[in-house]
């Protein structure tokens, strides 16, 4: 009616360009009198004048008026000032107006109108549009304001109440059928993690909820009858979704673990090998430092250890130099008898006490031990061995280390003779020619002796000092050497795990009788030592 080439409203006030506005009325009732979608004064509506006519648009009545219309379809501009336009410099204008400088013959607006209506018509064939419907609020543009009947007045001129009632009828739920399955394949077991065919893919997923009757499957979506499912659907994934959670966060927690477990083993890899070869460069090293060491003079005694090595075989360097000086000192008493290395033990040991501090503490003389033992006549010598037997015997006490005859200072500050007897637990200070001990002089064991003090000289004096009795003084006579005393007595101490201090000063403090007395050396050519008050 609108449109038609020859009988339509379009090509009939296009035909008409001499006249007046009537004369359309005239023709339009002419062709269209007989369409029910046309109204006007002719058809009996009295409503409408006589140069007005309504058409009947799908749900809504709209009545046209003539008046003007031949005027403003033949209305156009002059070919000169198209012309003009045409050769704008502004890009926008001159790409307007530059197709209609060429043509000999202006169109009218009809004519335009229908050209560009049929191009949309042509375009929107060949495609599968999507149209975006807009609403306004209002008519006077103002934000936030709402007016219903107007808003009523377009759903219902742009047909939204039928269109949903069409596809309300139908099956207005539609969907993909990859983001269907990618949406709710976590519900069915089949479809879970993964599916190839979608479609198939839907349809084991409806199954399995007893929904497949509910829908319809098309060749690329899927059809839904309600709403309904769509909340049946969603209810169901969130019930599964927690234990899908779990389930990624199981296997995401065991993958990292054992990338972690992997990084660590390779980090144990390497340290291992750095261990293992820090180890081998420091016992390469050592092997080449200690190789034909049973050759050298000194037997490696001039080798330094590497003051470098790992922490972790500390005890084994400890152990392995423990070893070297033990097997160096077996090599060099291998040419000794067992009583010359007694003896250069005594002697170190008094060495390490002496040296630098006392001059002649006896190490070139011969060192006898037990002295009483081997010079006391028979009879004497008798009474000596009864009178140790029965210490030994009341004391469990060892053997008979050194002895000797010495001199003591008393507390008259005179010299009194009597002997020191060293055992291996004891050392006993007897007195007399029946070598008894006076309560006066009890055996003293090693750890009643906090140190002992000597002087710096050539001499053969000694101080012991005591930890609650007097301190005890003494001066051995002879070619006895004081050296000898000390170097048995550290031997001994040491077996038990003491350890006494040996002190060298020309002056010596100590304790006679509960008085603090200072002790100093006087060189003479007397052949015992005299004892007097000093000045």
């Amino acid at each position: 009616m609108i449109g038609e080439p020859t009988r339509g409203i379009l090509s009939i006030i296009n035909d008409i360009t001499d006249g007046n506005d009537e004369d359309i009325i005239t023709q339009t009732d002419k062709s269209c009198i007989v369409n029910p979608h046309y109204r006007s004064n002719a058809t009996g509506d009295q409503s409408l004048q006589r140069n007005e006519f309504m058409i009947k648009h799908y749900d809504i009545d709209i009545v046209y008026s003539t008046k003007g219309f031949i005027a403003k379809n033949t209305d156009a501009l002059s070919m000169e000032l198209i012309r003009v336009l045409s050769t704008s410099k502004a890009g926008s204008i001159k790409e307007m107006w530059l197709a209609q400088s060429t043509d000999t013959k202006q169109n009218t607006f009809i004519t335009d109108f229908k050209s560009a209506v049929n191009k949309i018509n042509e375009l929107t064939t060949t495609m599968s549009p999507l149209y975006v419907r807009c609403i306004r609020p209002n008519s006077s543009k103002f934000p936030m304001k709402m007016v219903d009947s107007i808003v009523e007045h377009q759903a219902k001129f742009m047909n939204f109440v039928e269109h949903v009632k069409v596809r309300k009828s139908g099956f207005p739920i539609r969907q993909k059928y990859d983001k269907f399955v990618q949406r709710y394949k976590c519900i069915c077991p089949i479809t879970w993690p993964e599916v190839k065919n979608t479609k198939e893919g839907t349809i084991s997923i409806m199954d399995h909820l007893s929904l497949k009757d509910e829908c319809r499957f098309g060749k690329s979506m899927i059809f839904l009858k309600d709403t309904n499912l769509i909340i049946t659907l969603e209810g169901r994934r969130l019930l599964v979704l927690p234990r899908m959670a779990t389930t990624i966060q199981t296997i995401w927690r065991k993958h990292y673990a054992q990338r972690l477990v992997k990084r660590m083993r390779a980090v144990y890899t390497i340290m291992a090998w750095y261990k293992k070869n820090k180890l081998r460069n420091y016992f390469s090293h050592i092997f080449k430092a200690f190789k034909g060491v049973a050759k050298k003079k000194d037997l490696g005694y001039s080798i330094e250890w590497p003051s470098e090595y790992p922490p972790a075989i500390k005890r084994g360097v400890e152990y392995m130099k423990k070893i070297h000086f033990t097997w160096r000192a077996k090599k060099l008493q291998a040419p000794f008898s067992p009583e010359q290395i007694k003896m250069i033990r005594l002697k170190g040991a008094a060495h390490t006490a002496l040296y630098g501090a006392k001059s002649d503490w006896g190490l070139h003389h011969p060192w006898q031990g037990d002295l009483l033992g081997k010079e006391l006549n028979p009879k004497i010598l008798t009474k000596y061995t009864q009178s140790i037997l029965k210490l030994k015997s009341s004391l469990q006490d060892g053997n008979v280390i050194w002895s000797a005859s010495i001199i003591r200072l008393t507390s008259s500050m005179k010299g009194e003779e009597m002997y020191l007897v060293l055992t291996d637990k004891y050392l006993y200070r007897l007195e007399g020619s029946k070598f008894e001990v006076k309560k006066k002089s009890q055996p003293l064991t090693f750890d009643k002796i906090p140190h002992i003090s000597l002087f710096p000289g050539p001499d053969q004096a000694a101080v012991l000092h005591l930890d609650k009795a007097g301190d005890f003084a003494f001066f051995i006579p002879g070619e006895r050497c004081i050296g000898e005393f000390i170097g048995n007595y550290i031997v001994a101490a040491k077996k038990l795990n003491i350890h006494t201090p040996i002190d060298v000063s020309s002056k010596i403090n100590f304790n006679l009788d509960g008085k603090m007395k200072e002790l100093v050396l006087v060189e003479s050519n007397v052949p015992k030592p005299v004892f007097h008050k000093g000045v």
